[in-house]
């Protein structure tokens, strides 16, 4: 989508601007969205189609289900309506500007079933630097290890955990309702 398109689009919209989805498996939800990243994105909702059926074909109501790199939620929505109210969603993204749309979307479909941990998935605990391309905010496609030549990336340090690590702290920590590691939506 051209740059002048989407800053039109910006000023309609505001620049965090929320928008009806109005075709595929989310169709009826609401998105936020940064108008001057990735609309397009958005608006195709019938992306990765293959992706899309191997999640109908394995989720089941009540599954427990992971989302690494969750990015601003739109598989994160759909394997929560997926897993139903029984089942939940934890939701691993670690770009704090990103988390942050995430959970408005989260918030304004009134979706219950999804825990956001705002760390990246790596093979041990600590800290590691993401680049955002295309300076930063708003862009979909961080990454710890791509962009290493863009001149426009933004570094920005984060947490990391091992699914492993997480796991086996959730079955120790099940009772105790400690969770501040987590972000839940209000």
């Amino acid at each position: 989508m051209s740059r002048v398109i989407k800053k039109i689009l910006a000023g309609i919209l505001g620049r965090k601007g929320q928008l009806p989805i109005l075709t595929g498996p989310l169709r009826g939800m609401r998105f936020s969205i940064d108008p001057l990243s990735n609309l397009g994105d958005l608006l195709s909702t019938r992306r990765e189609p293959y992706l899309q059926r191997a999640l109908r074909r394995y989720l089941k109501p009540g599954d427990v289900v992971f989302d690494v790199g969750a990015n601003w939620g739109f598989f994160t929505l759909y394997m929560s309506q997926l897993v139903g109210s029984q089942g939940s969603v934890i939701a691993l993204e670690p770009v704090p500007f990103t988390a942050a749309i995430l959970l408005r979307n989260l918030q304004a479909n009134h979706i219950s079933n999804v825990e956001v941990i705002q760390k990246a998935v790596s093979s041990d605990e600590g800290n590691r630097c993401i680049r955002i391309p295309e300076g930063g905010e708003g862009h979909p496609m961080a990454s710890i290890n791509w962009h290493k030549v863009d001149p426009d990336v933004i570094e920005i340090t984060v947490k990391t955990i091992s699914l492993d690590t997480f796991c086996s702290m959730r079955a120790l920590d099940a009772y105790s309702g400690e969770r501040e590691h987590s972000i839940r939506p209000s």
